[in-house]
This record gives structure tokens, sequence and C-alpha cells, in this order.
């Protein structure tokens, strides 16, 4: 990792900062889906507390329709605005993915660091092992962020980037819920003993797509 290949990144991060603060789209976009979702599930868990699973099913799919609505765009925008040719005259493809990755992850964890106790709150839930709520949603929001920006690259030149995307990100998203899930089950009480098992899953697959995503959007690049 050279100098230049940090100044690149670092340069696509702040610009993704400033974007943001600009415009305020994907972060307010994220939150508001995601403070509407976990409001929903607590009216409708309001009245029976859930089982471990159906509450660890439940935050994820409040942090899923979150990433998918603010983090995915952070791709797609290039195009939409026209500015993607300007960046591949400027940059070079692995720090854009790699920038663009970094200023996901850190959405996706501050979109977590607020839903995670107003879901607790709303949905009357209890943390049995923190450690492992701690762990899984750190593994989960790394695979989450990876995965969704894997997806968003792929499909970043198309001209059904929408389309594309949805149907991309199914398979690839599906495997990261069901471990997610395994792992906060346990965090809220369930007595299976798989939680460190899924947290490794996540970790694995965060670590797979790291590895081919910047080699697969440096082929997409390039068209």
């Amino acid at each position: 990792m050279n100098s230049s290949w940090v100044r690149e990144a670092s340069a696509v991060l702040r610009k993704e900062i400033a974007s943001e603060l600009r415009g305020k789209h994907g972060l307010v976009t994220s939150l508001l889906f995601a403070v509407m979702t976990v409001s929903a599930l607590g009216i409708a868990a309001a009245k029976s507390p859930p089982t471990p699973t159906l509450a660890a099913g439940m935050l994820w799919v409040a942090l899923l329709f979150a990433a998918v609505v603010g983090v995915a765009r952070t791709f797609l925008i290039e195009e939409e605005q026209g500015t993607g040719d300007l960046l591949r005259l400027w940059a070079n493809p692995s720090p854009v993915f790699w920038g663009k990755t970094f200023y996901n992850l850190a959405l996706i964890a501050l979109v977590a660091i607020v839903v995670m106790p107003l879901f607790a709150l709303f949905v009357g839930v209890q943390v049995v092992d923190f450690g492992m709520l701690f762990a899984g949603l750190g593994a989960g929001c790394a695979a989450l962020g990876v995965a969704i920006g894997f997806c968003g690259s792929l499909v970043s030149r198309s001209k059904s980037q929408a389309a594309l995307a949805g149907v991309i990100s199914i398979p690839v998203l599906l495997p990261v819920v069901l471990l997610g899930v395994g792992a906060l089950r346990v965090a809220f009480g369930d007595p299976s003993s798989l939680g460190w098992t899924s947290i490794l899953g996540l970790a694995g697959l965060a670590t797979a797509f790291a590895a081919a995503g910047p080699h697969l959007y440096a082929a997409v690049w390039k068209q």
C-alpha cells in the first residue's frame, strides 16, 4: 500500500463526507428508514415480546433496509450525476472502491449505534450477552457495508442500476443476514452455541467481498 493509494482513497473518503454534509441524503435517508422500521416493529411487538431469534431477525430487517437505501447509492450516484468520467480520469479504481467502502462502513456503523438503543426501547428486547452483541453488530455491519458496496460497484455502469442492484443483492446479502441473525439471537438470550461461529462467518464474508470487490470494480471501471 503506497502513499499515492492512501492519498487517493483518503480524497475519495473526504469527497463522500463533504457530499454528505452538503446534501445529507444518505445518512438522513438511512436513519429515517431505520427509525420508521423500528417504530413499526415496536408497534407490532407491543403485546408480546419477541423471541430472541425473532428479535434478531427484526433488528436485521431495520439495518438491512437502512443500508440498502443509503449505502448502495454511494457507487450509483456517480453515474447519475455525470461525475463518473471525471473520477475515472482523476483516480484509480482500487482507492475509489475503498474510499467509498470506508464511507459506507462509517455510515452503517452510525446507523447501528442509533438504531440499537431505539430497538431495545421500542421492541422491549433484553440483551443477555453484550460482548456477543457488539461483536455481532461489528462483524455484521462490516460484512453488510462491503457486500452492498460490492453489489453497487458491479452495476455502477449499467443503464438499469436499480433493477440489477436488487437482483444481485439478494444472493449476496442473504448469507450476511442469516449469519447476522445467528449471532444476535445468542446476544438476545438464545442458548445456541453457534454465536461465535456466525461471527467468524461474517468476518469471512467481509474478507471475501473485500478481496474480490476492487478487482471486479476495476473490470467494470474500464467499460
